[in-house]
């Protein structure tokens, strides 16, 4: 299953902010959480990003707050990217710096080299994704993104509000429709 919309763009746009790959930005994503604000890691990784709350604290966000984890996680890669280059700062974003810190890729934790790995072929994936989707993302405006918990608001408001059927009578007339067998006569609403 895809990630949801609200989170691909705002990861896109604060990849962009940060001079980050969104590609490398949305496999992590992936790879840490498939996207999913609820994840929560055995660690005690929290979110999206699956931030440490202690870096959390360090980088003064929120990392229950899917804007503020979103912001917080790519903020940290772009600059563990920034100090290591991409394949070394995704590993110190797994493992922490000081577990990478001036050690060669064979000398890292197997599943720091795994996580790398796949981080990777994630971003490979993500990358094809982002160029079949082309500009039709960096056209749409953020505003039309509402985090989760604001489309179900919105759904639940709607389902008061009363349907255009019972809006305007002339909708609600039966219809006649004639299936295979010539006797038979179906009666149905149109819609």
């Amino acid at each position: 299953m895809p990630m949801d919309r609200y989170v691909t763009e705002r990861l896109r746009i604060e990849a962009a902010r940060r001079g980050l790959d969104p590609a490398l930005a949305r496999a992590v994503a992936w790879i840490e959480s498939h996207g999913n604000q609820d994840a929560r890691g055995a660690a005690g990784e929290i979110g999206v990003m699956q931030l440490m709350p202690a870096t959390a604290a360090e980088l003064k966000v929120n990392a229950y707050d899917i804007q503020e984890n979103i912001e917080g996680g790519v903020r940290y890669l772009s600059q563990l990217v920034g100090k290591y280059g991409v394949e070394a700062g995704v590993a110190a974003y797994n493992a922490g710096a000081s577990r990478i810190d001036g050690r060669a890729s064979t000398d890292w934790p197997r599943i720091t080299q795994e996580y790398v790995r796949a981080v990777l072929v994630q971003r490979a994936a993500e990358r094809r994704t982002l160029d079949a989707q082309g500009a039709r993302t960096a056209e749409v405006p953020l505003a039309q993104h509402h985090p989760p918990h604001q489309r179900h608001a919105r759904r639940a408001a709607r389902a008061h509000e009363p349907s255009r059927a019972q809006l305007d009578p002339r909708r609600r007339q039966p219809r006649e429709r004639r299936h295979a067998a010539p006797s038979t006569q179906v009666l149905e609403w149109s819609p």
